[in-house]
């Protein structure tokens, strides 16, 4: 009999059980500043993501901005603590000085849940969905590589009799 209710038992959790298999999505996404000046200091844009997701809560947001060459800086947030459903995050991405002029964008926003249910938003996407990607960068570029203006060695060389 014991065992007969530890079969039931089993199935009944087996069957009430439900699979995670959809990732998070956004359901806001804004960031501030929209222009930024990189001459005298590194700058922090700040994204502020509202994020759900259905079963097993939320464990990282990831936000990458794209210069025009292709470099990236990104914002990112992780936890372990489930059931986070629906929360709202602020990612803070740091400019360095110097940071590439011109109009950078955002490129993707990586979301992971749980259940390590992952999703992808590219610009297209975010832009289809009414969101912000543009960043505007003011900054003087240092593209010239150092140049050796003198070399000495000490000691001296010595010649060879």
């Amino acid at each position: 009999m014991k065992r007969l209710i530890t079969l039931f038992l089993l199935l009944i959790i087996s069957v009430s059980a439900q699979d995670d298999t959809t990732p998070p999505i956004i359901q806001s996404l804004t960031f501030s500043p929209d222009t930024i000046n990189t001459v005298n200091s590194s700058q922090t844009v700040a994204t502020t993501i509202r994020v759900t997701d259905d079963l097993s809560g939320i464990q990282r947001v990831f936000v990458y901005f794209e210069s025009p060459s292709g470099q990236t800086v990104n914002g990112l947030f992780t936890t372990n603590t489930l059931l986070i459903n629906d929360t709202t995050i602020v990612l803070n991405s740091t400019f360095a000085q110097f940071s590439e002029a011109g109009d950078w964008y955002i490129d993707r926003v990586y979301l992971m849940d749980q259940a390590s249910n992952i999703v992808y938003n590219y610009t297209s996407a975010l832009t289809d969905s009414g969101f912000p990607t543009d960043l505007h960068v003011i900054s003087v570029s240092d593209e010239s590589p150092p140049i050796i203006q003198s070399l000495t060695f000490s000691p001296a060389p010595i010649n060879p009799v």
